[in-house]
């Protein structure tokens, strides 16, 4: 049986509260019309799921119309998190920020796929990142305020006049839409970052937060057992794929890493994706391409021999060649290219 990739989802329970963050703007622009009718009506089947292409390409859209990044901040900081359902309470119920934090990044997969979100814990600060795991779904900048806004609503609860110590980066690049969110997120604020950051220091974790809902133990176990169900139903190429995602930059990946991480031995991986029609090379292969096509395109000041080492190449001509013959074009070319049509859109 042939791999076939599953397209990536969003809860649509995370259109939520945006109807009233909406109401503020002109959004009639007749071809806004189709893709913004979820925007404006609540949806009340918060079990019911969309395309998260679509989702993030809809919000670039309102971006797009609007020019204002301030209101995708602004409508996570005040969305809804009873809209959730059961991870909303899970949030809300926490009685520190430790808690709260560590149950939504538990529970995020639930609500979104092809996605990581990690919370780390250093000596000094802790984090906050997030990030899509699809090469393909960019730009992203509206998605990445909309998601910081989100995290900024739970933190801003424990550091009440410390905000000015919390930092915050966006994977993107400033430009005319995402410039405007520094002066929104009322702290430092900065952009081109591996991830979307919020960091802050490790004395907020243990500050109790006055509980907004309430949660029984059954319930965080249902969860609990929900993550772990999806992870396992998950094609085992889909979940190869991820981790490859979440792994590149970070040196060199092989299956023996890969198979550790997803709790099996390289052997059993190897049986599972053959069954599936495929091989950890051509997953590995085709990651690499599409994140080189990222790379190429939103990382302009980055040489082609960095993005190389970046993508776990020891040589910038063995990239070159294989960038080659994927896309049927070289790497410097294929950047020249994508200047040339952003020029032309502007």
């Amino acid at each position: 049986m042939a791999y076939t990739a599953t397209a990536a989802s969003v809860q649509a329970s995370a259109l939520n509260g945006w109807q009233s963050a909406l109401q503020d703007y002109d959004l009639t622009r007749p071809e806004l019309d189709e893709n913004l009718v979820l925007f404006r009506h609540k949806l009340s089947d918060i079990n019911s799921t969309l395309s998260l292409a679509k989702f993030v390409e809809d919000l670039e859209e309102i971006g797009r119309t609007v020019k204002k990044s301030s209101l995708f901040w602004r409508a996570g900081e005040s969305f809804d998190f009873s809209a959730l359902g059961d991870i909303g309470r899970a949030v809300q119920s926490a009685k520190s920020l430790r808690t709260a934090v560590r149950r939504f990044a538990d529970y995020f997969t639930l609500v979104q796929d092809s996605t990581e979100l990690k919370f780390e814990i250093g000596d000094e600060f802790a984090t906050l990142s997030y990030r899509i795991l699809d090469p393909n779904i960019w730009p992203r900048s509206c998605d990445a305020a909309f998601t910081l806004g989100l995290f900024a609503q739970i933190i801003r609860r424990a550091a009440g006049f410390s905000w000015h110590e919390v930092e915050v980066t966006m994977e993107c690049d400033r430009d005319e839409l995402t410039g405007e969110v520094a002066s929104t997120v009322g702290t430092g604020c900065s952009f081109g970052g591996e991830a979307n950051i919020i960091r802050f220091p490790v004395s907020f974790l243990d500050r109790p937060l006055i509980p907004r809902a309430e949660i029984d133990h059954k319930t965080l176990d249902a969860l609990s057992k929900k993550v772990t169900l999806k992870k396992r139903t998950m094609q085992v190429a889909a979940r190869v794929k991820m981790e490859i995602y979440s792994q590149l930059g970070q040196g060199n990946i092989d299956q023996n890493s890969v198979a550790r991480e997803l709790g099996m031995s390289s052997r059993t991986l190897r049986r599972k994706l053959t069954a599936d029609g495929i091989s950890f090379q051509n997953i590995l292969d085709e990651c690499r391409m599409l994140m080189a096509t990222l790379e190429l395109k939103s990382r302009a000041n980055v040489s082609l021999s960095e993005t190389a080492l970046r993508l776990g190449y020891s040589e910038h001509s063995t990239f070159s060649r294989a960038f080659s013959r994927w896309c049927g074009i070289a790497p410097q070319d294929y950047r020249k290219m994508e200047r040339s049509t952003i020029s032309l859109a502007s």
